[in-house]
């Protein structure tokens, strides 16, 4: 199943051994070399520092929050050596540059979906500007898909040209 980037923003840690909240996670930490749902930054309700609940953690999300086994699942950042490369660059996908192989600016990223059992992002929602909205007829957001994705920089997503110009071999003759 696929989920927008709100399902997993703001949302309650339920403990299965406790069976009831022990937390919050507040939002999402995206790796960019793979645009993949890592963890999230999370409280515990039992200590006040920021902590990390990792999404292996994770059992399954419901409505009511995201389901976890217990208390352990929620760590605390210096435990996190895996992740403190991708902890470090604070990657944030929304409002991220998006353009084209060719340099044209797209717009910029509005809201992503995230598929909930391998937790990679599957879609961007990219918002148009004014001008380039009016020009495609009030088409004012563009989805794309993980699959035309070419690369994620820092500050920009670059992704495949729409139509791409089509050559013909050296030599080659027209047929009459």
């Amino acid at each position: 199943m696929i989920f927008l980037s709100e399902t997993y923003r703001n949302r309650r840690v339920l403990s299965l051994r406790v069976g009831k909240p022990i937390g919050r996670v507040t939002h999402p930490i995206i790796n960019p070399t793979n645009l993949k749902l890592e963890a999230w930054y999370a409280y515990d309700d039992d200590a006040p520092d920021l902590r990390i609940l990792p999404a292996l953690e994770v059992r399954d999300i419901i409505a009511k929050g995201i389901v976890v086994d217990d208390h352990d699942s929620i760590t605390l950042l210096e435990d996190m050596v895996r992740l403190k490369e991708v902890l470090d660059q604070k990657y944030d996908l929304v409002n991220s540059t998006v353009q084209t192989q060719s340099g044209r600016t797209l717009g910029t990223v509005d809201d992503y979906a995230v598929e909930h059992t391998s937790f990679f992002v599957t879609k961007l929602y990219v918002k148009q500007g004014l001008l380039r909205s009016l020009l495609n007829l009030g088409k004012t957001q563009l989805i794309i898909d993980r699959t035309q994705i070419v690369d994620v920089q820092p500050d920009k997503i670059i992704v495949r040209d729409a139509f791409e110009k089509i050559t013909e071999p050296a030599g080659a003759t027209a047929r009459a």
